[in-house]
């Protein structure tokens, strides 16, 4: 990967390729659901509680996974 990758292209991807990390891992039952609320729950509260810049909307961002993965349905 060169240098010239945009910031908010690198984080747009992280951000998606841990949402579909953690729906894989309660697909195939690594990990709870419940698990997951609080892994990411914590994440926002210390995301929120963090100083410096971008800590309130990176905590909003976490809080919308948490709540996309709450809302998914559990596959067949």
């Amino acid at each position: 990967m060169n240098g010239k990758v945009n910031q908010g292209a690198t984080a747009a991807a992280a951000l998606t390729i841990c949402e579909n990390l953690l729906a894989v891992l309660i697909d195939r039952e690594v990990l709870t659901p419940e698990d997951v609320d609080e892994l990411l729950s914590d994440s926002a509260g210390l995301l929120a509680d963090a100083e410096g810049e971008g800590g309130e909307e990176a905590s909003a961002l976490v809080e919308e996974i948490r709540t996309a993965l709450a809302g998914r349905e559990e596959p067949s």
